[in-house]
């Protein structure tokens, strides 16, 4: 087995720091987009259009369900 970006063979300390380093664009990108979807009404807009749908379908209000998607979007998985 070669040397790959993690390192050779093993996991530790060091290999959760790289791991965690290769999230940090993709975090950077959501929180971009979420905040120019902010800037230009879109949370707003997806909260009017879903709370009809959802509040007959579940009972809640539309903003809990933007959460309700935002915690079906995971990112935990195991290689």
């Amino acid at each position: 087995m070669g040397n790959t970006f993690r390192g050779a063979g093993g996991s530790g300390a060091a290999d959760g720091f790289i791991f965690a380093l290769t999230l940090v664009p993709t975090c950077m990108f959501a929180l971009g987009m979420v905040g120019i979807f902010e800037h230009f009404g879109a949370l707003e807009a997806a909260r009017k259009l879903l709370t009809p749908i959802l509040r007959r379908l579940m009972g809640i209000p539309g903003v809990s369900g933007l959460t309700l998607i935002a915690s079906l979007q995971n990112t935990d998985n195991d290689h």
